[in-house]
C-alpha cells in the first residue's frame, strides 16, 4: 500500500507531504496509550486533548502529538463551556496546515496543505439518507471534478472505516476509549471533560468517518488510477484528523492553550483562498506548576 502511494503522489505533492501521510496510515493506527495528568514542563512537549479555558478566545479545543504535530477545534461552547457545534478544524504538522469546515454540523469542505480542496454541497436530506454532490479541486493541474453522491445514515463508522480499509487500503482508527474513560473518571475532573470535551469529539469524528469516508468510497470506485492519487491529497485533512485524534482521546485536561502552544492560529476563513494565518502569542509564563494526580 505504502509503495503504491508513493508511486502515485510522487511529483504531485513532495515528500514532505508523503511523509506525514505515510506516519498518519502506519503509526496512527497502532495508537498510544497516554498516561494522565499531563506531562510537567513548560508546554512544548505536551501531549494530549485539551479543553482550553480562556473562554473569552479560541480554539475551543486542541490536540498535540508527540512529534509536535497538531489539530485546533473552534465553534461555539455549551451553556456548561464544553464543546457546542464545530464550525473548523484546523491542522498543522510538517506539511503545512490544512482545513476541514462544517455547516449545521455537517463536513462542507477539505482543504489540503497544498490547496487541493473537497467541497460538498448537500442538495437533499432525508431521515436516512443524503443527496450531495461534491467537487474536487486538484492544485496542480487547476483541474475540478465533480461527483454525484448518496450518504447512508443508517451506516456506522466502524461499517465505513472497514469498507475505506477494504478499498482502498487506508486504515481509518477509530478511538478505543473504553479504558481511557474509565481511568479519566477516577480523577477530580475527569467526569466533566468526558461530558464537555471527550464525548463531543468522538460524536464528531464518528460524522466524519461516516460521511467523509462513503464520499471518498463513491468517488474511488469511478475514478482513475491516477485520480485516485488526488483523492488522497484532497481527502488528506480527514485522515490526518483522525489519526492525530486516535492518539491524544486518553490523555485529556483543561488550560489555558496558551500555556501548551507558544502561538495559537485564528479561526480558518470560510474563503476558498488561502491568507497568511494570524496568530495569537503565548503570554509570557513565569513558572509552570507541576501537574498533580
Amino acid at each position: 500500500m505504502l509503495n503504491w502511494i508513493g508511486a502515485a503522489t510522487r511529483g504531485h505533492t513532495g515528500a514532505a507531504f508523503l511523509g506525514v501521510l505515510t506516519f498518519a496510515l502506519t503509526v496512527a493506527p497502532v495508537g498510544c496509550t497516554l498516561e494522565w495528568p499531563l506531562i510537567p514542563g513548560d508546554g512544548r512537549t505536551t501531549v494530549g486533548l485539551f479543553l482550553n479555558t480562556d473562554t473569552a478566545g479560541e480554539p475551543l479545543a486542541a490536540g498535540r502529538v508527540v512529534n509536535g504535530d497538531a489539530f485546533f477545534v473552534y465553534g461555539s461552547r455549551t451553556s456548561a463551556g464544553g464543546i457546542g457545534e464545530v464550525d473548523a478544524i484546523l491542522i498543522r504538522t510538517a506539511a503545512g496546515q490544512a482545513e476541514i469546515h462544517f455547516e449545521f454540523g455537517r463536513p462542507v469542505r477539505l482543504l489540503a496543505a497544498d490547496g487541493s480542496s473537497v467541497r460538498i454541497t448537500y442538495a437533499e436530506a432525508e431521515p436516512l439518507r443524503l443527496t450531495a454532490s461534491a467537487d474536487v479541486f486538484d492544485a496542480v493541474s487547476g483541474s475540478t471534478e465533480t461527483f454525484a453522491l448518496q450518504i447512508d445514515l443508517t451506516r456506522t463508522a466502524a461499517e465505513v472505516a472497514a469498507a475505506i480499509e477494504r478499498q482502498t487500503g487506508i486504515s481509518i482508527p477509530l478511538p478505543d476509549v473504553s479504558s481511557g474513560v474509565a481511568k479519566l473518571l477516577d480523577r477530580s475532573q475527569g467526569a466533566a471533560l468526558a461530558v464537555l470535551l471527550l464525548v463531543p469529539i468522538i460524536v464528531l469524528n464518528s460524522v466524519l468517518v461516516t460521511v467523509l469516508g462513503q464520499v471518498l468510497n463513491s468517488m474511488w470506485t469511478v475514478v482513475s488510477t491516477a485520480f485516485r492519487a488526488v483523492l488522497l491529497v484532497a481527502f488528506s485533512p480527514f485522515i490526518l484528523f483522525t489519526a492525530l485524534l486516535g492518539q491524544v482521546v486518553t490523555n485529556l485536561a483543561q488550560r489555558p492553550l496558551l500555556e501548551i502552544f507558544i502561538e495559537l492560529p485564528s479561526r480558518p476563513a470560510q474563503s476558498q483562498a488561502r491568507s497568511a494565518p494570524a496568530v495569537r502569542q503565548r503570554r509570557p509564563i513565569a513558572a509552570h506548576l507541576p501537574c498533580t494526580r
